[in-house]
């Protein structure tokens, strides 16, 4: 499918009255900005043969409550389904992804549920940013946790993180009810202010590791400072 980043797609002129996208069996990508904007869109069908998501695909399409990613996409773009406001569940069937880029579902306000698969190595930066219904998160293990990826996710409370590599700056910036962690002792190295402003947090449990230096508050809440 084209990348429609410099032009508008033929069905642009119907923005309004699209309810929903049934991409056939056989197309392998979609192309950069391809259904953007489409903010009637409430229905979603990926095709089995679809390898790649181009940079944000379904950019703003408010009104998608679910997404099932095909289990041969390899390549999930920048911002692929950043501000889709209303996207509650996403499920990720994807054996060879490898990577959840910058802003992928950033602002997905609504969004309470998401399968990360297990070989998945990098979550990229603001990846789930204001993902403010987030509760609960798995992370693979040795993954690298991107700068801002889950920053003002304000109700995540519980985060498995066993085996991952590294925490971000502002990773987990202002997740208010997150009260304990847990850092495996694979993790190496933890960004600035990764956990600053989480004023629940009474518990962190930490294991010898491989780290050497504390970046600047990593633990900054009132009355604590790293």
């Amino acid at each position: 499918m084209v990348d429609w980043s410099e032009s508008s797609p033929p069905w642009s002129d119907y923005k309004g009255i699209i309810k929903s996208i049934s991409i056939h069996e056989g197309v392998t990508n979609v192309g950069d900005n391809a259904f953007s904007g489409l903010t009637n869109v409430t229905t979603v069908i990926m095709p089995k043969t679809l390898t790649e998501i181009g940079d944000g695909a379904f950019e703003g399409c408010t009104g998608i409550t679910n997404i099932l990613i095909p289990e041969n996409v390899t390549v999930i773009g920048t911002g692929a389904f950043e501000n889709c406001v209303s996207l509650e569940r996403v499920y990720m069937c994807c054996y060879d992804l490898t990577e959840i880029p910058e802003r992928s579902f950033k602002n997905c306000s609504s969004l309470y549920f998401i399968s990360i698969p297990v070989w998945v190595k990098t979550i990229g930066a603001e990846a789930f940013a204001y993902c403010t219904e987030l509760k609960k998160i798995s992370l693979p293990g040795g993954s690298i946790i991107g700068d801002k990826a889950f920053y003002n996710c304000s109700i995540l409370s519980i985060i498995y993180m066993d085996y991952i590599e590294g925490i971000g700056s502002y990773a987990f910036y202002n997740c208010d009810n997150l009260a304990s962690i847990e850092i495996p002792y694979t993790v190496t190295d933890i960004g600035e202010s990764a956990f600053e402003d989480c004023d629940s947090l009474v518990s962190v449990k930490m294991p010898y590791s491989g780290m050497t230096e504390f970046k600047n508050k990593i633990f900054k809440i009132i009355g604590c400072i790293n």
